[in-house]
């Protein structure tokens, strides 16, 4: 919240991207969180960013690019509860089982390495993978937080996005910033 440009080139990439384990992304499901776990939400409503997003991905599918397959509303913030509404939805829906990779930027990543979260922070990165994509060069692997995490950095899998500098510095938090100043977008 709200979505840009990076959003829409994470997801544009997606299918493209060569996990080290050889496997590439199957689906490409947007999970829409009601929460955050460090803040609150402020900026749109729920129903703007539905209809933002659906706009958004209406208006690719009309160019004849699939951004996402799915696009599920989820009533948390947590990693670790989405990704188990996931895969009990593929596990009811299509009787599948289903091993789930976020793609997240590295200020979200530096956030679930934080040790303060470190009850859910075990649980979230031994059942889930993550694809932290950089910001404007600055990568996941020169963090402290990443540093002091190796146990789980097989399940972490650092990626060089290619975003031009000037989109890659502005972050969902700026353009929050930005509008509550009043000031161009």
């Amino acid at each position: 919240d709200p979505l840009h440009n990076a959003h829409l080139g994470g997801l544009s990439d997606a299918k493209e991207i060569r996990l080290p384990d050889g496997k590439k992304v199957d689906e490409v499901i947007i999970l829409l969180g009601t929460r955050h776990i460090q803040k609150p939400i402020e900026g749109m409503s729920l129903e703007d960013r539905v209809l933002t997003l659906k706009a958004v991905l209406d208006g690719a599918k009309d160019k004849g690019v699939i951004l996402a397959d799915k696009f599920f509303i989820v009533n948390t913030g947590w990693y670790v509860e989405m990704a188990e509404a996931v895969r009990r939805y593929y596990q009811e829906v299509y009787n599948q089982q289903i091993e789930t990779y976020f793609i997240v930027g590295k200020d979200a990543m530096q956030v679930t390495l934080n040790p303060r979260l470190e009850k859910r922070l075990a649980k979230t990165l031994t059942e889930n993978k993550f694809i932290v994509m950089d910001r404007a060069g600055e990568r996941i692997e020169d963090t402290e937080e990443y540093k002091q995490n190796e146990r789980f950095w097989p399940n972490i899998y650092p990626l060089a996005f290619k975003l031009q500098k000037e989109q890659a510095s502005i972050s969902s938090t700026k353009i929050r910033e930005m509008v509550r100043n009043s000031a161009s977008v």
